[in-house]
């Protein structure tokens, strides 16, 4: 008796056996032991990856002055980003930032571990690229992709044509004196919200400094400040009480956004837009000096 076999029948289940093979495969390479050792990379991860793959993330995402999951981060190790507390871990990824210590990614690196920097985003795409990087790194491309999706929608919600009604300038005020000028995130959030930034105007780059006299000097019609939730006083923010940044924005709206939404490129970075779009429209409709144009 002879048996025939259908060849098409055949291909179509090695087919199905190479396929079943190749996903097996690509959920055993799935990262299981991930260690985090910069804030923004922390958040990503925890935003991201399944609770059970994660094996640290760094000390100062449990800080709830820094980081906007601090509740979520005590789940997990802690760490300092030191060599022998990553080694200990035995990871199978380890995400850094280009803030990273050189001297530990170089250590772990050459002892044959996978690090994967996450670098520093200075525009809200390149937010979106960095939760992409992060997604596929771990084998969550479809949870990134779902994420990128969300904030999208929302970021349309805000789109507002500020080029039909005169400039409404906002002077951004960190503690020590510091503000963001062009080539930050923070410029490009407070644009999308419609404002214009004074760092920008005063053609300043990166994060540095604004001596308050320069700050009372221009004219500016909005103030917006990271707050912190720490109430223990503080030299560094001693700027922010000075008796004359008070009396020259007397009357004046001051913006207080909290410090840890937009410390990192993360999908909270839509929260703060959002809030200074809400803050930019009152300011339309509150100050006479600022009316649609002719």
């Amino acid at each position: 008796m002879r048996l025939f076999i259908n060849r098409t029948s055949v291909k179509r289940l090695l087919l199905v056996f190479v396929g079943v093979l190749f996903i097996e495969s690509s959920v055993q390479a799935k990262p299981e032991r991930i260690v985090s050792m910069n804030l923004c990379t922390d958040q990503l991860l925890m935003m991201l990856a399944d609770k059970d793959h994660i094996s640290s993330v760094s000390y100062l995402a449990a800080d709830h002055e820094s980081s906007a999951l601090s509740d979520q981060a005590t789940n997990y190790q802690l760490n300092h980003g030191l060599a022998e507390e990553i080694i200990s871990l035995s990871p199978d990824l380890v995400l850094a930032s280009e803030f990273t210590t050189k001297i530990t990614t170089g250590l772990l690196q050459d002892l044959g571990y996978n690090i994967v920097t996450i670098p520093v985003p200075s525009t809200i795409q390149q937010v979106i690229e960095n939760i992409r990087l992060v997604a596929n790194t771990i084998g969550e491309s479809q949870r990134g992709e779902d994420m990128i999706a969300e904030m999208q929608a929302r970021l349309s919600k805000t789109a507002f044509n500020a080029q039909n009604f005169k400039p409404v300038v906002a002077a951004l005020y960190w503690a020590n004196s510091y503000t963001s000028g062009k080539g930050t995130l923070a410029n490009e959030l407070v644009e999308a919200a419609g404002f214009q930034n004074l760092g920008k105007n005063l053609n300043l780059y990166s994060t540095t400094k604004l001596p308050l006299e320069i700050l009372v000097f221009n004219e500016v019609d909005v103030l917006i400040i990271g707050s912190r939730n720490d109430s223990t006083p503080a030299m560094a923010s001693e700027n922010l009480h000075h008796p004359v940044l008070k009396s020259a924005f007397n009357g004046l709206p001051v913006i207080n956004v909290p410090h840890q939404l937009w410390i990192c490129g993360t999908p909270r970075i839509v929260d703060v837009v959002e809030q200074l779009q809400t803050k930019y429209q009152a300011a339309i409709q509150d100050k006479t000096s600022i009316v649609p144009k002719e």
